[in-house]
């Protein structure tokens, strides 16, 4: 109401940006009253949406301008809150009976106040857990799916991944300094080749033979460490595994 009478006076004074026409300014005003109800209410998602809409350049100045101050508000209040399950991989997660999102990288944005997270393994194991959720709190929930019942297949594990990205940047440099070496030697042989053949010097034909046994000695490792390196990541052991829903 306040913005109301506000923006009324400044339009009457002919002080204020003219609007495209009365309709947009009623509907940002009405926003921006909305908003501050919603925010008041504790609905700071619903109140967010209402600053947004408010907050663009096409409401008048003194409307927009207190709207952006507003969403910035709302969002400094807003808690987040990651959900960390344990026990199973394909999962899914329903926040105070609805589907939350997954697969971000984000925290969830949930209203302040108790919410219920209920997450549903794909083979129907499922655990809850409340939480109780301040105004700007940053919080972690964690769910524990109960251990699946005799005779049923093993939770899915995840093996760590490091080894394998290990032997691969390995097997890369070695491949492709003897990939390097390879060319080198080829184009040494031409020039030699084209200037001296047959009467190069012993040093400069060494030289040469030295460069192309090192790049056949590369050549060999870097398959080497490949092959290995496959072996490692198909026989390593698995390690439980724990999946953030943000």
């Amino acid at each position: 109401m306040k913005l109301r009478l506000l923006l009324a006076a400044l339009l009457a004074s002919g002080s204020a940006i003219a609007a495209p026409n009365d309709a947009v300014v009623e509907q940002c005003v009405g926003d921006a009253d909305a908003g501050q109800v919603l925010r008041s209410a504790g609905k700071l998602h619903d109140a967010r949406a209402s600053f947004q809409r408010c907050a663009v350049s096409q409401c008048p100045a003194v409307v927009s301008r207190d709207c952006s101050r507003w969403l910035g508000e709302v969002d400094a209040r807003m808690p987040r809150v990651d959900v960390v399950v344990r026990g199973a991989i394909d999962v899914s997660v329903d926040v105070d009976g609805k589907p939350a999102s997954a697969g971000t990288a984000r925290a969830l944005e949930l209203d302040p106040g108790p919410h219920v997270f209920r997450v549903t393994a794909r083979d129907g194991r499922a655990a809850t857990e409340s939480l109780l959720l301040k105004e700007g709190e940053q919080a972690t929930v964690n769910v524990v799916l109960p251990p699946p019942p005799p005779g049923a297949s093993p939770v899915q594990t995840a093996r760590p991944m490091w080894p394998a990205w290990l032997g691969v940047g390995v097997s890369a440099a070695l491949l492709g300094t003897a990939a390097g070496l390879g060319l080198h030697v080829s184009s040494r042989y031409d020039t030699l080749e084209s200037r001296c053949a047959p009467r190069c010097s012993a040093d400069e034909v060494d030289g040469v033979r030295t460069a192309g046994t090192v790049g056949d000695v590369l050549l060999v490792s870097g398959i080497v460490a490949l092959a290995v390196t496959g072996v490692l990541f198909f026989t390593r052991p698995g390690t439980p595994r724990t999946t953030a829903m943000r």
